[in-house]
């Protein structure tokens, strides 16, 4: 495996871990609260949050599959850097009163830079096997 290949698969098991992470979140209101210091939320935001849960580990899921599937690698990255970066937006756009919130920004800005790195590699990769 090239080097770049271990580049691209740790970028992408990384963040994947990153989005497996809030899965913790399904449990439950007290698993949120521990996530995100948002303390008791009504039965509709319960819901709410526990199924953005079970999305978010479906995209961990895809991108720690793509490390290892080099055909998933784009459509992972590209639905890694959505995820990720919509987070970042509307984290900046809205109101990240709690420490739990704001270090989920932090994380997350550190996960673009990995999806980039993934990115940059892989499509080097793609450009040098089409070659002239």
């Amino acid at each position: 495996m090239r080097r770049s290949d271990l580049v691209v698969a740790a970028c992408l098991v990384s963040v994947g871990v990153v989005h497996l992470l809030p899965l913790a979140g399904v449990a439950g209101p007290r698993q949120l609260d521990d996530l995100y210091g948002i303390g008791t939320v009504s039965g509709d935001v319960d819901v709410l949050l526990r199924h953005r849960a079970v999305l978010l580990g479906l995209v961990g899921m895809i991108l720690i599959v793509a490390a290892f599937v080099r055909s998933l690698r784009v459509i992972a990255t590209a639905v890694g850097v959505v995820s990720t970066a919509s987070f970042i937006v509307v984290a900046m756009i809205g109101d990240t009163s709690t420490s739990e919130l704001h270090r989920v920004v932090v994380i997350d800005v550190a996960a673009m830079g990995m999806l980039t790195v993934a990115a940059v590699a892989e499509m080097r990769h793609l450009v040098r096997r089409s070659g002239p």
